[in-house]
């Protein structure tokens, strides 16, 4: 079973390029987005399913994790909409 701390390393570990247009595609494209992040963490070589990617994204959002991430050259920290739904 794949851990907070396996997906938190994997997420880490994505060329930031990747990671903003992750970060984008969760806007527009959820679904699209989670079997993404599904394939990335296949090619890292953790399993985890469609929940395990939910959750681990809430809890990461929750404590900060995607703050300095950018998403339409802003980077999620200093977003207001962003911050109004990941308090």
């Amino acid at each position: 079973m794949t851990t907070l701390e396996q997906f938190r390393n994997m997420i880490k570990e994505l060329d930031p390029n990747d990671l903003a247009n992750l970060c984008e595609q969760f806007v527009y494209d959820h679904e699209g987005a989670i079997n993404a992040t599904i394939r990335f963490a296949s090619d890292f070589g953790i399993t985890i399913d469609t929940e395990g990617v939910k959750d681990f994204v809430t809890e990461m959002h929750k404590i900060g994790d995607f703050d300095h991430v950018e998403c339409w050259g802003l980077n999620l920290g200093s977003n207001d909409l962003y911050k109004k739904f990941h308090p």
